[in-house]
Parts: C-alpha cells; sequence; structure tokens
C-alpha cells in the first residue's frame, strides 16, 4: 500500500541494513548503519553487551565519564559501524598509509576524535539519511 505519507516517512530497507556512505572529509568516507529502524536489535544486544558489567556502578552513579564515553563508542562501532575508506595515518617520514577497518582500530580512533564520534552518530541518528526518497523533508 502506498500512502501519501510514504515520500516523507518511508525509509529504505537497504540503507537501514546495510549502511549508508557517510563523507567526513575529502575522500575520507565512514559506512554507517541507522542508530534504530531496522537495526534497532543491534543496537540493543551492543548496549547489553556493554553495560551489563557495570549496571552496579550505572545505577549508583558513579560511573567515570571516560568509562562511560567508551562504552558509548564500543556500542557504536558494534551496532552501526560497517567500515571506512581512506583513513590514513602518518608514519614518522610523514609519508600516509591506510589504516585498515577493524572494531579495534575504530574504538581507538573515536574515543581518540570525539568531534568526529559526534559527527557520526548524528548522520546515524538523522533519519533523512535513510528515506527511501532523499532531499524530501
Amino acid at each position: 500500500m502506498k500512502t501519501n505519507l510514504d515520500l516523507k516517512f518511508k525509509m529504505n530497507d537497504q540503507f537501514e541494513k546495510e549502511g549508508i556512505d557517510v563523507e567526513v572529509a575529502e575522500g575520507v568516507f565512514f559506512k554507517v548503519k541507522r542508530f534504530g529502524g531496522f537495526n534497532s536489535q543491534k543496537v540493543k544486544a551492543a548496549v547489553n553487551e556493554y553495560l551489563k558489567p557495570f549496571a552496579k556502578k550505572i545505577e549508583a552513579n558513579a560511573l567515570a565519564p571516560e568509562k562511560e564515553y567508551e562504552i558509548q563508542v564500543k556500542v557504536f562501532v558494534k551496532s552501526c559501524l560497517v567500515g571506512w575508506t581512506g583513513v590514513k595515518e602518518e608514519n614518522e617520514n610523514g609519508e600516509l598509509s591506510d589504516i585498515p577497518y577493524s572494531e579495534e582500530n575504530a574504538i581507538k580512533l573515536l574515543i581518540r576524535l570525539r568531534g568526529l564520534f559526534d559527527t557520526l552518530v548524528a548522520e546515524a541518528t538523522n533519519e533523512a539519511n535513510y528515506k527511501e526518497v532523499l532531499g524530501n523533508d
């Protein structure tokens, strides 16, 4: 059934499940699944996995902000981040080489670069990025 609301609210299942490419700098892309929608179960599983060991501290409001941020990054990487292209590191000679994507590398990078993490989370939670017809807000 197609309605007059489809244009505004229908999500693209493939975008939600497989992710979209987000360009964060010239030639640097992160593939990000939606934080929610079809990806909700994966998000919930990651939240459970990473928060469970700290449940008592969270309940007592005693979890250090650094640990809380680390958990947020891990949940995002595990449930929403699919990969990247164009992320490079500089060696001692000033030469750039690709950093291969892995969950471990992603966690290290996003813990170090909070602004990048915030940008990716904003894109993953922006439902307009995952709509069937983009640009129809």
